[in-house]
């Protein structure tokens, strides 16, 4: 290269010295830096500019613009948008008709999305700790815990203080459980979950298709699709199975009652199946969540009542009930019902009672079938608690004589409610309450000299005065158990001052019973007196026959009679249009079936029964056999 062609150091450095600082960072910056600080220098302009015009005029600069009424925009409601979404994100409804037994698990129940809203007010506000309150607060000075009964009977959410009068048809139940439902469902913005727990025993099956009848209507009521309205059905019987998860598809609810498959095990687990629900329906607490429970018994583990209801309280579930009338004092009753074959049948199922246990005991030598079936005007004892301290309600549902008999004057069986604690709390209670601890140291005391003056075993005639003298002794004990009872009746005047009667009815009607009783042990000493004046002993084994319809005794009989009458007469008196009135009346208007007159006659051992069954047993244990010889049952 020529030396002319190489460029001189000088001028390389006097090159250099002639650019800007900016220009000789500008000239070793790459090209893409520069393209990006240039976009991002008119992005900055462009936002500045867009601002402005967004901007609002200065306030001496507002414009006011008119608009025609006609042309005002509509009015968003956000209550039906939020109602659109509900339906969008609510989740797959490919429901099953059938489903996992009560004892598997179910998985595929999935929650309600969205958050637990907050309440206001919870379902356990009364709850066990005020019911405990009250309890302890109780005055003991009077000793007559039982007549505040109504008081304990307000315990609880719901608003009725015992079931709910006047709905005795499906349509009138219906009508009013969806207007309870809807004006309880506020909070959570009408979303509702309806579970129907369905006894699915041979004798609701024509319930099922009253309800499924009026389901549209119920639906519609509740808000329907507009309200994003779910329902969900389980059948129990001995086990539950969900038989139709969560849907809005009212079809899909229908096709479910239709298609329910018989329970035959002659077992209604209901408290057990309410508990698995509580599990199964945990996830939708973004819903008010209902449980109907539709039977005609109480259920067989009915004592699982206060673990029931804890676990409801703790899920803020509430339930209500359609069923029957308990039983007054009574286990079983009867039902009608329609066959697979369609006749109408009556079964023994059990139906009570209103209380834990009876309160009306069943004496010795007073065994006292009613003359018809007594319903006792309120609700079974462990469903109508679940109903009342969930905030729902008892349904009681009438059928067949009872539909067409008048119901009790509510305003006078108010008076009378049953006390709906806990088990442990009824218990105590019924320890401390003077009248009922009077009623029960005289039964007692009843019992066990009935116990060891009469028998339904064969005697000899050797035996017949050893017999008559215990009876003898047995009199004298009646006739000091009458006189302890009258004492604790409460007087007349007084009556319509307790809150509640319950308990001195049970006392008057007991009383009653033991003035039957003392008829029907004289004329048992009668008997024996007879025997040994006739001079007729002989060898042999001897019984007594009470068949015959010619009572014994003379004047004394008279005397007893009219004692007996007067007594059942009382309790109507006292206690008019009431179950307690009702059974009086049931011996007043047939006395005869039930005073009793015995005659000692020869035993004589029964012939085997080849297939056949001998007379059915009294409902309160005074039932005789279908010999000609009844025995005297004690």
């Amino acid at each position: 290269m020529a030396q002319n062609d190489e460029p001189e150091e000088d001028n390389l450095v006097q090159e250099e010295e002639q650019h800007s600082p900016s220009q000789k960072v500008l000239k070793y910056v790459p090209w893409w830096s520069i393209s990006a600080f240039a976009h991002a220098v008119i992005f900055v302009i462009l936002m500045s500019i867009t601002m402005t015009t967004l901007s609002p005029p200065p306030k001496e600069e507002a414009i006011v613009v008119s608009v025609p009424e006609e042309a005002a925009p509509e009015k968003v409601d956000i209550q039906q948008l939020m109602e659109a979404i509900d339906e969008v994100r609510m989740p797959e409804e490919n429901a099953p008709l059938e489903s996992p037994p009560l004892d598997a698990p179910v998985t595929d129940l999935a929650p309600d999305p969205g958050p637990v809203p907050e309440m206001a007010e919870v379902s356990d506000h009364v709850g066990a700790q005020l019911e405990d309150e009250l309890l302890k607060g109780l005055s003991s000075s009077d000793n007559n815990l039982f007549a505040t009964g109504a008081a304990l009977a307000k315990l609880g959410v719901g608003k009725e203080d015992g079931p709910v009068r006047g709905a005795g048809d499906y349509g009138s139940i219906l009508n009013s459980l969806a207007g309870r439902i809807r004006s309880g469902a506020g909070k959570w913005g009408g979303k509702v979950l309806l579970v129907w727990a369905l006894d699915a025993s041979l004798s609701m099956k024509d319930d099922h298709e009253a309800i499924r009848e009026k389901l549209v209507e119920v639906y519609n009521a509740l808000g329907g699709s507009k309200k994003g309205v779910l329902m969900a059905v389980v059948r129990f019987g001995k086990s539950a199975r969900v038989w139709l998860k969560p849907t809005p598809d009212i079809d899909k609810i229908m096709k479910a009652f239709e298609s329910m498959s018989i329970d035959d095990s002659g077992v209604e687990n209901v408290m057990k199946t309410l508990q698995q629900i509580a599990d199964w329906f945990s996830g939708w607490q973004t819903r008010k969540r209902i449980v109907c429970v539709v039977t005609d018994e109480r259920g067989n583990d009915w004592e699982e009542v206060d673990k029931t209801l804890a676990k409801l309280r703790s899920q803020r579930i509430t339930v209500y009930v359609i069923a029957r009338e308990a039983s007054f004092s009574e286990v079983s009753g009867q039902e009608p019902y329609i066959d697979q074959d369609g006749t109408q049948k009556i079964g023994i199922v059990d139906k009570g009672p209103e209380t834990p246990f009876p309160e009306i005991p069943n004496l010795p030598l007073a065994g006292y079938t009613w003359r018809e079936p007594i319903s006792s005007g309120f609700g079974f004892y462990a469903l109508s608690r679940l109903a009342m301290h969930t905030g729902g309600a008892y349904y009681m549902l009438t059928t067949g004589a009872a539909a067409e008999k008048k119901e009790y004057d509510w305003k006078i069986l108010s008076h009378y409610s049953p006390v709906l604690c806990s088990i442990e709390d009824y218990k105590r209670i019924h320890e401390q309450d003077a009248m009922a601890a009077r009623l029960k140291d005289v039964v007692d005391k009843w019992t066990a000299a009935a116990q060891r003056a009469v028998d339904n075993q064969p005697f000899t005639a050797l035996e017949v005065r050893d017999r008559g003298s215990k009876v003898k002794n047995l009199l004298s004990v009646a006739e000091s158990c009458i006189a302890e009872l009258e004492n604790a009746m409460v007087p007349e005047k007084k009556l319509p001052k307790l809150r509640n009667r319950r308990w001195a009815a049970n006392i008057d009607l007991t009383r009653a019973f033991l003035y039957l009783a003392r008829y029907r042990a004289h004329q048992l000493w009668f008997a024996y007196a007879e025997f040994v004046k006739s001079g007729k002993a002989s060898s042999g084994q001897f019984t007594l026959d009470s068949s015959s319809t010619v009572p014994l005794g003379g004047d004394q009989e008279v005397k007893d009679r009219e004692e007996v009458t007067n007594a059942f007469k009382d309790v109507v008196r006292r206690h008019a249009n009431t179950p307690w009135a009702r059974a009086a009346e049931g011996f007043l208007g047939s006395p005869g079936t039930y005073l009793t007159s015995y005659r000692v006659v020869p035993y004589v051992r029964p012939a085997p029964q080849a297939g056949g069954a001998g007379g059915g047993g009294g409902g309160r244990g005074g039932g005789g056999g279908g010999a000609a010889a009844r025995p005297v049952g004690i």
